[in-house]
């Protein structure tokens, strides 16, 4: 059976599913080149053997349950009932890696805040 070819308004069918050659080189990469972009790239090598630690780990734990909701840096939650998930330092791991385990540097937040937040982060810094 032959499939579309996974590009927004691309007529061409194949064998398989995915891109046809048109289309491959521009097609979404797969999660496998992020993770060896990471190992590859040193700052984030870095940051990824500190949250690897137990240290880290129990950081964490102590944080989220000392903040078990979300501090919402955004005042997004009117209830202020939203579970954090996720603990945020405020000055990045790779640019303050001596702040990693500081409770004054970390937030808790629920997943949508951090994603929002990590997103602000990386447009401020690709700004002149």
């Amino acid at each position: 059976m032959k499939r579309p070819c996974k590009h927004p308004g691309c007529a061409a069918l194949l064998d398989r599913s995915g891109y046809c050659e048109a289309h491959a080189a521009s097609a979404p990469k797969p999660r496998a080149n992020y993770q060896a972009w990471r190992q590859r790239d040193a700052k984030q090598s870095s940051v990824d053997s500190i949250r690897k630690t137990s240290r880290w780990q129990k950081v964490r734990a102590a944080k989220l349950s000392a903040f078990p909701l979300c501090e919402d840096p955004f005042q997004n939650h009117q209830d202020n009932t939203a579970t954090a998930r996720q603990v945020h330092h405020i000055q990045g791991l790779a640019t303050h890696p001596g702040l990693a385990f500081h409770a004054d540097n970390l937030m808790s937040l629920c997943t949508a805040c951090h994603a929002r937040i990590e997103v602000s982060a990386r447009q401020a810094t690709r700004e002149p």
